[in-house]
């Protein structure tokens, strides 16, 4: 079984802006080429690209806030009791714990109810609202859950129960029946940013609240607004835009005990949104993961430094926990996977008993992108198997789990991601009809995945100033991605170990440019790079500080060795299918043709290559060009550079033609380059 290869989508354009905009938005070169190739040309595009003039909506814009509002002050003034209904995730625990502390704040009688992950799952439940009901509730307030509680809302009223429901995600055909329902993708709601995540809802409401203070609100609640927004992985877009720039300047200063405490502990004493994928986020989910989400809505709720000092170490401990537990599973899950035939399957399904369920769905995605197939992995809970799946490419895995037989207790989700329900009897039957299914709709080469970059550049557009300029792209996540580059032919000046041992620092030089790289997640001795190789990379790149000195970073999101990506456009030379633009130059040929004199003879391309490159940079293919034209015009004699291996060996001999001038821009190869020269 291999690991899947990736796909590279260099955008890139010819088209340039009009200058009238490139003056008024001063933009430099490099940000030109991110915004061209993003097809972002007129000037009201180009300002909202440039964050400029983003969105506010009036939060009454949203379907039901009025009724909303109302109902809430009607509960607060009656000093009734409020009970915000929660969900285990970031955006769950973020939306419950604004609400509720601003609830308590304004003299509510507040209470927050967070299912747990294993044992409840997500989402109401009748067995759930009976105990809140048993503790006096009147009202309930859900928070990032609740659109399809239609059950749930008949059951609240059965207990003397009012409820008003917020939530972002997508309703089915009939809604909760309760005072209120506010979510955007309701049909009936014209609030135009659909985007929002379950705390932009419960921001929103506040905001209502507050009768449209929003900055006040941000003040308040910008650092969780950020936090879950980030988590939940909504558009960076309009108005979401808007807010995670001015969240993000709440959380850099954040005044909250337990979060300051957190992000100390992650490194991050001042956390930046860039900060909430990799290092608060999953601290945070790690309590619902390994014990109990109310260890996080624990830490956010710390009244003082010493008990969020403690809180935080908790959720760190527990992250940890999860880390190792992880590694294990996935170790398991790789080895059952060795007994699987992908060449006919196209798709794993593993079952681990006693596989721990809040971390399965995080191995599923690593498998899923590493073998680049659909993956499902279930555990067993009590009489139960529950699963998480993760699609691995453009492929519907709701669809295909729905479609695998009647033996599914239930099923839901979307196209990348879904979760299952199934008696351990209907394993193997369903497991048979899911890879049929698959077999036959994914190709044999499984789902490739597609890296794509804004635009091929050369090291020198490269500077501080030009990579700078991108953070007027930012804040970066779905929908508004950070800018991804590609350079091609870099020669590696070093690859080295980083941190652990699980990440790589490279040193990459080209045309008397150097450059620092990072590559996460992929360590030097799995890369099996060397000094003096050369590579193509696509990154993206931004300012990194350390010690207090700024300088340019390139964090690496694929690489490979050059030579693949040379024989493909040297083939497509030899064919006329395309035409390069980086054609030898007269100091490129002399660099090469002086090497050779000193070894004719049995030798490798690539020993060749890097003794040329140790005086003159010169491209791989650029290189493989000038043999070519070398053996054409007759200088040497030598294999027929078509089809070969860069450590093949190949023989070089000096070909006897007199003092005759060559004319190597005569040549029929160089003439492939649309460069003809006397």
């Amino acid at each position: 079984m291999s690991e899947k290869k990736k796909k590279w989508l260099i955008r890139g354009g010819r088209e340039v802006l009009d200058p009238s905009i490139r003056e008024e938005f001063r933009i430099g070169a490099l940000a030109e080429r991110v915004l061209v190739s993003r097809g972002i040309t007129e000037k009201n595009a180009v300002a909202e690209a440039l964050g400029i003039c983003l969105p506010e909506y009036d939060p009454f814009l949203l379907k039901d806030m009025d009724r909303a509002v109302e109902r809430i002050r009607l509960e607060i003034e009656k000093k009734g009791k409020i009970t915000v209904f929660g969900d285990y995730d970031v955006d769950g625990l973020t939306s419950a714990y604004i609400l509720s502390d601003w609830l308590s704040a304004n003299g509510a009688d507040c209470g927050v109810y967070i299912p747990e992950r294993e044992g409840e799952g997500y989402g109401m439940s009748g067995e759930a609202l009976a105990g809140i009901a048993r503790g006096g509730t009147t009202l309930v307030v859900s928070v990032d859950n609740g659109i399809n509680a239609v059950e749930q809302a008949k059951t609240a009223r059965e207990l003397g129960m009012d409820m008003v429901v917020t939530d972002h995600h997508t309703p089915s055909e009939t809604l909760p029946e309760c005072c209120a329902v506010v979510d955007p993708h309701r049909a009936d709601c014209p609030y135009p940013n659909k985007a929002l995540a379950g705390v932009g809802v419960a921001f929103k409401l506040i905001c209502a609240l507050e009768n449209g203070d929003e900055a006040s609100v941000m003040a308040r609640y910008g650092d969780m607004l950020a936090l879950g927004t980030v988590a939940d992985v909504c558009e960076v877009t309009g108005e979401n835009r808007r807010l995670l720039t001015a969240a993000e300047k709440v959380l850099k200063n954040t005044k909250n005990p337990g979060l300051r405490a957190l992000a100390a502990k992650c490194g991050c004493p001042e956390p930046g949104l860039s900060d909430i994928g990799f290092r608060l986020a999953p601290r945070l989910n790690a309590a619902g993961r390994m014990g109990s989400a109310a260890d996080a809505m624990r830490l956010l709720k710390s009244p003082d430094a010493a008990q969020a000092e403690a809180n935080a170490e908790f959720l760190c401990l527990a992250n940890s926990r999860r880390q190792s537990i992880e590694t294990k599973i996935a170790a398991e899950a790789e080895k059952l996977a060795a007994e699987e035939d992908l060449g006919t399957a196209h798709a794993l399904v593993l079952r681990g008993d006693d596989w721990k369920l809040g971390v399965i769905g995080i191995v599923a995605a690593k498998l899923a992108d590493r073998f680049g197939v659909p993956v499902i992995l279930l555990a067993r809970e009590n009489d139960i198997l529950k699963g998480s799946a993760r699609s691995g490419g453009d492929f519907d895995i709701f669809s295909a789990m729905s479609r695998a037989g009647d033996g599914i207790a239930s099923c839901g989700g979307h196209r990348a991601a879904a979760g299952i329900k199934l008696p351990p009897e209907n394993f193997g039957e369903f497991k048979r009809r899911f890879l049929e299914i698959t077999s036959a709709e994914i190709p044999s080469a499984g789902l490739t995945a597609t890296v794509e970059a804004d635009a091929e550049i050369e090291p020198g557009d490269i500077s501080f100033a030009s990579v700078a300029e991108l953070e007027r792209f930012a804040p970066f996540g779905q929908g508004n991605s950070q800018p991804v580059f590609c350079l091609r032919d870099m020669r590696i000046v070093q690859c080295a170990p980083m941190g652990d041992g699980r990440h790589s620092r490279l040193t990459l030089e080209r045309d008397g440019a150097r450059l620092g790289a990072v590559w996460f997640g992929a360590s030097a001795q799995q890369l099996g790079y060397c000094s003096g190789d050369f590579a193509d990379l696509v990154f993206t790149a931004d300012i990194n500080e350390f010690r207090g000195v700024k300088s340019v970073r390139l964090t690496v999101k694929d690489m490979c060795l050059s030579e693949e990506r040379a024989m493909e456009q040297y083939r497509g030379l030899l064919s006329g299918e395309t035409r390069p633009e980086n054609a030898p130059s007269r100091e490129d040929c002399a660099a090469v043709w002086n090497e050779l004199k000193t070894a004719w003879g049995t030798t490798t391309t690539d020993a060749l290559l890097k003794k040329v490159c140790r005086v003159r940079s010169v491209g791989i293919l650029p290189f493989l060009a000038i043999l070519r034209a070398f053996e054409e015009s007759g200088l040497t004699c030598g294999p027929e550079y078509r089809e070969w291996s860069f450590s093949e060996k190949i023989t070089i001999e000096p070909a006897n033609r007199g003092g005759e001038k060559v004319q190597l821009w005569n040549t029929e190869i160089f003439k492939a380059f649309g460069k003809e020269r006397n």
